[in-house]
């Protein structure tokens, strides 16, 4: 295998900073920010804009839950009455 200038392996790629997730510009600052992983507070507020007007939806089909009847949550002001 060669070796890169830097010492590294010439094969394997370097790491390539993270980018935002809303903009796609890749990203100056570390975890350390308090926006991360957003570039800025404006591409933060944008995502949680498209996930509270609909947007950004999680499927519902993915998550697999046996839905329970009414019969079965009883009437909120006890154990079920036999």
């Amino acid at each position: 295998m060669e070796m890169a200038a830097d010492g590294g392996h010439a094969s394997v790629p370097a790491m390539t900073a993270p980018r935002c997730p809303t903009c796609d510009v890749r990203l100056a600052t570390g975890l350390e920010s308090p926006v991360f992983p957003f570039c800025s507070q404006r591409c933060k507020s944008a995502d949680l804009g498209n996930w509270l007007t609909g947007r950004y939806v999680i499927d519902a089909g993915a998550v697999e839950e046996e839905s329970a009847s009414p019969a079965d949550l009883g009437d909120g002001q006890g154990p079920p009455h036999e």
